[in-house]
């Protein structure tokens, strides 16, 4: 079926800015505040020398499009008046910047300066949202716990954010239907929204808006606010940066106990920095003016020493089948009873099961009942470290390491006053590391994901006429994630093997084998999923000025492809519960689900078949908005925008539901 959303909105907002822009807008006027027709307003950026010229129409207004974030000077001309120069502007993303100028009479000669401060509150528009610029994200702290900085973390900083970082709820929208935008293009993911975002350093964005609402006609596709994130570009200058963070247990307080205990091992690293400026090559080329770079680095490495938390394992009683000691929270044991007759065929009335015994003696397995399986399984586990207790008699043994990086290269080149164009490259990498499990020498049942993501952004902007502008977005994103790659876990073949369901038609691979629940220990990692993804998107808009009118016409392309290969559940998954053996018509607690584990009953079992699917979902847009400046203090938005999402398909055809 297909969506169709007409969007007809009427209000005062920012516009006439492409989504990862900045525009700057005013009125000229003389001494008696009537306009200045034919003024030529400069407006360029003081870090890369970037200019841009227009002139002021019959009413006295000008807009300056398509400006990249960055501070800006504006300077205002016109015969028989004084040059008027205005500094300290700064352009924010998705933000229009109102610089209104007044000249005095007087020759171009002389010249005026003003300095302007950016309004707190963004006066030419009711577009709501919030811009998070370099400096707050270079000053406020963020956590590091195991990774690489988040830069989403500051995302619930912005009003209007409620919930977590990794999953925002924006404006009152829906729960991971955020639109997150890398240099004006789409950067979700296809299976679901990167939780960190680490497409960029945190020293690699310049900063970003947070929009919670009333959205201009160029934004679609979301159902949960905007994040739009900008990278940063190189300046006439060489600048760096660099650090080291650092954490060890050396540095913690020791635990409240009462006798001194060892603080556990907690050590991680995440080096990184960044460079960037004009391309430069003594008595070769000099970029400045016209060719920028900037390259950012940061990688983390996080060891977490064994836990100094306690698990359980089977007492070595329980493990040949003697359930004595099985007791209830009251100390009274916990009868078990015999799911099979004399015979070895299931009792199919729960009801009638006897108790469990072995030559007489109750709660007892007789050894040659016990399944092979279990047998198999339970010669991995170690003895604990108090025999004496049910629960929580064994030190846990697990640890984790992890390791990821982050790196984007960014370069900008201005090809002429009319013509500029800028493009991205980053790379997030982590690879899938080992887990340790809480038992020592059981393989961990939890799986580790080996990421690989890259982002690829081109910005092109032409002036075909100082009130007809371009500008195009192209971006392409590339994921692919791995869970449980290989033999992360260390997990034996032969026992693999050994473990393997009886029936199994699928070929086990290595690092994989059919998992066991028990209440006591997991045994065994079901976890086999390859997940390819890209996307690619398109958007083309252009702008014409007449008058009081700043009117933009675009189109939106999204192209999204999801392929998995799943074998997830391949070997079996395989649960026990103390159904199998309880007794429902005695009242109390009845049965144990290791009990269940030893006679080979599982409650619940489940198997897959591997799978290839690939899955796309093109989405069409089209709107035209004209921002219309009735006066100098009211700006009118007239916008209409036509969104068609084409639902998913399988390439091949291979799904269906029953």
């Amino acid at each position: 079926m297909l969506s169709r959303c007409f969007a007809l909105l009427l209000f005062v907002t920012a516009s006439g800015l492409a989504q990862d822009r900045g525009t700057i807008r005013g009125a000229v006027t003389d001494p008696s505040n009537a306009a200045v027709p034919e003024a030529v307003v400069t407006v360029k950026n003081i870090d890369t020398g970037l200019v841009q010229t227009v002139r002021t129409g019959n009413d006295g207004v000008y807009n300056v499009l398509y400006l990249p974030v960055g501070n800006y000077t504006v300077s205002t001309s016109k015969p028989g008046f004084r040059k008027a120069e205005s500094t300290g502007i700064r352009v924010n993303v998705n933000t229009v910047v109102g610089v209104d100028v007044q000249l005095t009479v007087g020759g171009v000669a002389e010249s005026v300066e003003v300095t302007t401060t950016s309004p707190l509150l963004e006066t030419q528009g009711s577009n709501l949202g919030k811009v998070m610029p370099t400096k707050a994200i270079m000053d406020l702290p963020l956590f590091i716990s195991g990774g690489l900085r988040s830069n989403m973390s500051f995302i619930i900083l912005t009003p209007g954010v409620v919930g977590s970082s990794a999953n925002p709820r924006i404006g009152g929208g829906l729960l991971s239907g955020q639109s997150e935008q890398l240099d004006g293009a789409e950067a979700n993911s296809e299976r679901r929204n990167d939780a960190a975002f680490n497409g960029l350093s945190v020293e690699a964005v310049e900063e970003f808006k947070v929009q919670s609402g009333a959205y201009s006609a160029e934004f679609g596709r979301t159902s949960n606010g905007v994040i739009n994130f900008v990278s940063k570009s190189g300046t006439n200058q060489l600048h760096g940066s660099g650090f080291l963070f650092n954490r060890n247990e050396f540095f913690n307080a020791r635990g409240f106990t009462f006798t001194p205990t060892t603080r556990p091992v907690v050590r991680q690293w995440n080096p990184g920095g960044s460079v960037g400026g004009p391309v430069f090559i003594p008595k070769v080329y000099d970029g400045r003016n016209k060719a920028f770079f900037f390259v950012a680095l940061e990688r983390a490495q996080t060891r977490n020493g064994q836990s100094t938390s306690l698990t359980t394992v089977p007492i070595d009683e329980f493990r040949i089948g003697d359930m004595r000691k099985l007791v209830n929270t009251a100390g009274k044991q916990i009868p078990l009873y015999d799911p099979f007759d004399a015979a070895g065929n299931i009792i199919t009335d729960p009801f009638a099961r006897p108790i469990l015994q072995c030559n007489g003696v109750a709660n007892v397995i007789c050894p040659n009942r016990i399944d092979a399986i279990a047998k198999a399984n339970m010669a991995l586990l170690p003895e604990p470290d108090d025999p004496t207790k049910l629960t929580n008699n064994t030190r846990s043994a697990a640890a984790s390491t992890s390791e990821s990086q982050v790196i984007s290269t960014k370069g900008d080149y201005v090809f002429s006053e009319k013509h500029r164009v800028s493009g991205l490259w980053s790379r997030y990498y982590t690879p899938a590391t080992p887990r340790l499990g809480a038992v020592k020498g059981v393989p961990d049942s939890g799986w580790n994901t080996t990421q690989n993501i890259r982002y690829y952004r081109f910005n092109d902007d032409y002036i075909f006429r100082p009130n007809l502008l371009n500008h195009l977005t192209i971006g392409f994103n590339q994921r692919n994630l791995i869970e449980n790659p290989g033999n992360t876990n260390g997990i034996d073949p032969a026992y693999a093997k050994a473990v393997q369901i009886p029936g199994i038609t699928t070929q086990t691979k290595e690092g994989k084998s059919t998992r066991y629940d028990t209440s006591y220990v997991t045994f065994g990692t079901h976890v086999d999923t390859d997940s390819r993804q890209r996307t690619l998107s398109i958007k083309e808009q252009v702008a014409w000025i007449k008058g009081r009118h700043s009117v933009k016409y675009g189109f939106d392309y999204v192209k999204v492809l999801y392929r998995r290969l799943d074998c997830n559940d391949c070997p079996g998954h395989m649960l026990f519960s103390n159904v199998a053996t309880s007794n429902p018509g005695v009242s109390g607690t009845t049965g144990s689900d290791w009990a269940s584990f030893l006679l080979g009953l599982s409650s619940y079992g489940q198997m897959g078949y591997s799978g290839d699917f690939t899955y796309s979902a093109p989405y069409y847009a089209w709107y035209v908005q004209d921002d219309f400046k009735v006066s100098k203090k009211l700006t009118l938005n007239i916008g209409l925008r036509y969104d068609l999402h084409i639902p998913k398909t399988e390439r091949q055809l291979h799904n269906s539901n029953f």
